[in-house]
């Protein structure tokens, strides 16, 4: 396990890669710091500019590195509040109405998906809603009697 030697909060400036792919990036103040091409992965969308970014430091062989950046609030720019939009209005009404075949094929597709094996199981609420809509269409385009017994 890697041992932290010391911790610092900056608030990042400005970031960029050199021609060895390692990420070098300034805090407000002006230092410089860097990150190898090795460990880059880990820290992409975390150092981002202008971002509040607590850095933990290990040491390797006797040499200081960014162990780890972990994106703290103290850099945040002040929050945005967001203006609510409205909607559209939803059409009342279709602007042709659906033919009688489409009704019934539609209808027909119920009864298939209720007789085969769902993924809804067969005592749930949504499951029998689906069963008495589908029998009441039914009914209601049949003009039949469905006899309880």
């Amino acid at each position: 396990m890697t041992d932290i030697t010391r911790k610092q909060i900056i608030v990042v400036d400005s970031v960029d890669s050199n021609e060895y792919g390692d990420m070098l990036f300034t805090d407000k103040e002006g230092n410089n710091y860097k990150i190898s091409s090795k460990r880059v992965q880990y820290f992409e969308g975390v150092v981002v500019e202008g971002m509040g970014v607590e850095l933990s430091y290990a040491t390797s062989y006797n040499k200081e590195y960014i162990y780890s950046a972990v994106q703290v609030k103290d850099g945040l720019p002040p929050p945005v509040k967001a203006e609510t939009q409205r909607a559209g209005d939803a059409p009342t009404t279709r602007e042709k109405p659906l033919a009688p075949q489409e009704v019934g094929l539609w209808w027909k597709e119920v009864g298939l998906w209720l007789r085969e094996d769902t993924d809804i199981k067969k005592d749930s609420p949504t499951y029998k809603a689906w069963w008495y809509a589908y029998f009441a269409e039914m009914k209601r385009v049949l003009n039949i009697i469905i006899d309880p017994e």
